[in-house]
């Protein structure tokens, strides 16, 4: 595991825990440096897109949730089990 990847598993873990003290604009931008330091990080893209959805910008939660499920196509199958 490079550098780059533990980088942006630390801002993912600050973002989960940014969004269980409720300060979700900050969690969105914790998930978007993960994304930064790392394109591929599926679940970076689905918090992200989470967080867009419940602040009612679909749009950005859409275009999350399309980058989740092309990386990895499971998101698929979670996403009609909601």
């Amino acid at each position: 595991m490079g550098n780059k990847t533990i980088e942006a598993i630390k801002h993912y873990n600050l973002g989960n825990r940014l969004v269980n003290l409720k300060r979700e604009a900050e969690a969105i931008k914790a998930y978007t440096k993960a994304i930064g330091l790392d394109p591929d990080f599926a679940q970076a893209y689905n918090n992200r897109g989470n967080l867009y959805a419940n602040k009612g910008k679909h749009a950005e939660a859409v275009e999350d949730y399309k980058n989740a499920i092309k990386i990895d196509p499971t998101y698929a199958k979670l996403s009609t089990l909601c």
